[in-house]
């Protein structure tokens, strides 16, 4: 993590002495001071990354445990502070029961008028009891059992907010078991992280520099333009670590990513071979087998089936659903509508969760950056996402909830 002096993190004593009562620091090093609401307590550190810092804490306005994305970065580069937009955007505007709530929004020094150039952004939300990574974990170790009636409706419920975002024109791109949250209640999934997220638009060149890379489609891995499939493969990949407790297509780079998924699933058809070019096209054409590896010794009954799976929950129905998600040739792949009416995964199916109104389409002309992907300046987004902050706080009582 860079660090950043505790000049830039505290509130300007010369902001409104009101409006700084409501704030508390909290010392995370000695020179890295996070700023809190007196609202939120108990506050732990979960996990960091490039753009910051996610807390636990206790919202006592409610009672309600929230997680809180303290985002320190955002103005350090021009992909930073887009990750930032587009998310606020997404979430300002996602209504649906399996995407994470945010609850809250605000820059500490924002609220008090600060004189300071750059400010930190927090990003509060509905808690969620886990990763789907660390669920996975555990179960790898046996501290607990991911059967197929529950791996089935975790990706029915991961299908029901991915069709709802793509009903709504957008793209998650970056959809991986640290981007799913599993609450222990109910075994509820949310999605989480929209930075890379935006909307799909067919004359515009879609960045390749989207999806971690072992849940990335093999149209993105050879630079061909996607589409919202790419989201679809992405939930195969995770299915899939789901049996296996471990990814499916890992790989270091790009090529070598290629050839894992090549290796495991036979070489693709010359149609989608004839839409890459020079070296990237000699390349595809001369990585990996034919044929690829049977998808049951790759899912084993011995270690993929569980006492009590019961039809269509099963590991059968769990493999042909991979075959018509995992497909290399996008054309062929299964939309999430299709995905939707597999046997595998509508066992769950209820209109009320796979039929939920999607974001306006005039909400999201409106939102130019979630359609583009060319990249404004830092000083253009600081401008942006100030006004999204300041919109905010008029409309919200971000102190008292």
């Amino acid at each position: 993590m860079t660090e950043m002096s505790a000049e830039n993190k505290k509130l300007d004593l010369k902001g409104n002495g009101h409006e700084r009562s409501n704030f508390y620091e909290f010392f995370l090093t000695p020179t890295i001071t996070a700023i809190f609401l007196h609202r939120y307590t108990d506050i732990r550190v979960m996990s960091s990354n490039s753009r910051g810092i996610i807390f636990s804490s206790v919202d006592i306005k409610t009672n309600i445990p929230v997680a809180i994305k303290y985002l320190n970065h955002t103005f350090e580069s021009a992909e930073l502070a887009k990750h930032t937009y587009r998310e606020i955007s997404l979430l300002l505007k996602a209504n649906h029961k399996n995407i994470v709530q945010m609850v809250n929004l605000l820059s500490p020094q924002i609220c008090v008028g600060s004189s300071q150039k750059n400010f930190d952004v927090y990003i509060v939300l509905e808690k969620v009891s886990h990763t789907l990574t660390h669920v996975i974990n555990l179960a790898r170790v046996g501290k607990n059992i991911l059967t197929h009636k529950h791996i089935s409706f975790i990706v029915y419920q991961i299908l029901c907010a991915v069709k709802y975002l793509h009903d709504s024109n957008i793209m998650h791109r970056d959809l991986k078991p640290d981007n799913i949250g599993v609450n222990d209640r109910g075994c509820v999934v949310k999605l989480l992280d929209f930075g890379l997220s935006r909307a799909e638009t067919h004359h515009v060149k879609h960045s390749p520099y989207v999806v971690t890379r072992f849940y990335r489609a093999p149209e993105i891995v050879l630079g061909i333009n996607y589409t919202k499939k790419v989201d679809v493969w992405s939930i195969g990949c995770v299915l899939a670590e789901m049996l296996l407790k471990k990814p499916m297509f890992p790989g270091e780079h790009y090529f070598l990513q290629w050839n894992t998924i090549v290796r495991v699933l036979g070489k693709p058809g010359g149609a989608f071979l004839n839409r890459l070019e020079g070296k990237t096209r000699e390349y595809a054409l001369s990585a990996g087998p034919q044929s690829g590896i049977r998808m049951e010794e790759l899912f084993p009954e011995k270690t993929c089936s569980f006492p009590g799976d019961q039809e269509p929950l099963n590991l059968q129905h769990a493999i042909d659903f991979m075959r018509k998600i995992l497909v290399i040739d996008d054309t062929d792949r299964y939309d999430v509508c299709q995905a939707l009416e597999h046997v595998y995964v509508s066992y769950w199916k209820n209109d009320s969760e796979t039929n939920v109104t999607p974001i306006a389409l005039e909400e999201m002309l409106s939102d130019e950056e979630l359609i583009k992907d060319t990249e404004m300046s830092v000083e253009s987004y600081r401008s942006k996402i100030e006004n999204q902050l300041v919109e905010y706080k008029r409309d919200h009582d971000v102190y008292h909830g």
